[in-house]
């Protein structure tokens, strides 16, 4: 006989929370023999901007897959909204707005009658379409491309013409897989500014992305997928916090960046001394391990061998040293 699910995983539980938008419960889904996602149990809370991180074949899309209605669990459970997926997919569907890794988008129209056909589609009344068109439009930014052709816009702009028709329903929640893709650094900050300004507008988004300071910068909460299983799931802040026995520091020298690397790498309790290219002054980034490790006995040891130490400290854990301190570099 299975035992009786917790209180917080009952659907009345999860019905009761206002502030829970996506919330799985062993969530589990099978591709034949392959596990794309194993028991995982991802929790979004209204407001978040949250991050979900992962290698390829991690299970990312497969989650925006199941959240969107697009395929059924095998097993477990996936709230969206409150309301179950597999139970409720009308009501879970209206909720949000999914936008996929690949989408397609037509040539030889106006921006306008673009997104006045997909208004018709999710049956926005006529009398409607032409204030939600442009009022989407307003919001990701290309409010002055409303008469231009589809072939005009740049790749980012293409992007954020994909959210704006996400946007003509006024979704809640925002699933968003890779929307920087392939996006030069321009059009990738231009696309952050707008997802910045939805979420302050009080849009729930769950974005991926392989560029992981982006992420750092602009996500509150993440999860981190690998092999089909979460590693993590929490604050940028508690994910750090994990890190504080794996400290990593940083010294300036003011020449001899080699000899400095070498140095810092062979003392006692040091790992993972890195060089970085082209600093200057000369920078060598690296990790202790406690108790023994001292990062003064570092300092000494350059000085002692007669280089010039001209800043010395310690890091703060990026988003990337959070990811390869969850993961191992496994696939499904």
């Amino acid at each position: 006989m299975k035992p009786e699910a917790p209180p917080e995983s009952r659907p009345e539980a999860i019905l009761a929370d206002p502030d829970s938008m996506v919330r799985s419960f062993g969530l589990t889904k099978l591709f034949g023999r392959r596990r794309a996602l194993d028991g995982i149990e991802l929790d979004v809370r209204r407001g978040d901007m949250f991050g979900l991180i992962g290698g390829n074949g991690a299970g990312k899309t497969t989650f925006f897959r199941l959240a969107a209605t697009l395929i059924p669990p095998t097993a477990g459970r996936l709230y969206v909204a409150r309301h179950g997926v597999t139970q409720w997919p009308g009501v879970v569907r209206h909720a949000l707005g999914y936008l996929p890794d690949h989408f397609g988008i037509a040539d030889r129209v106006p921006v306008h009658v673009y997104l006045e056909f997909f208004a018709l589609l999710v049956g926005i009344p006529a009398p409607e379409r032409r204030s939600r068109v442009e009022t989407a439009l307003g919001e990701v930014g290309l409010a002055d491309q409303y008469e231009k052709d589809l072939r005009s816009l740049s790749l980012g702009m293409q992007q954020r013409l994909a959210l704006a028709r996400l946007l003509l329903r006024r979704p809640a929640l925002l699933l968003l897989d890779e929307p920087l893709s392939g996006l030069d650094p321009r059009a990738r900050a231009e696309t952050l500014e707008v997802l910045r300004r939805l979420n302050g507008a009080g849009h729930t988004i769950v974005m991926s992305t392989h560029i992981l300071p982006d992420l750092d910068r602009f996500c509150n909460r993440i999860g981190i997928l690998e092999a089909g299983r979460l590693r993590f799931c929490g604050t940028l802040a508690r994910a750090r916090k994990s890190l504080e026995r794996w400290s990593r520091y940083a010294v300036a020298v003011s020449d001899r960046g080699a000899d400095a690397a070498r140095l810092v790498a062979e003392a006692p309790g040091v790992f993972g001394a890195t060089l970085e290219a082209g600093a200057r002054p000369a920078r060598v980034t690296f990790g202790l391990t406690p108790p023994a490790a001292d990062p003064s006995e570092v300092v000494a040891r350059l000085v002692g061998a007669g280089l010039r130490v001209v800043q010395a400290g310690r890091e703060e854990p990026s988003l990337l040293d959070v990811y390869l301190r969850f993961t191992r570099g496994k696939v499904t």
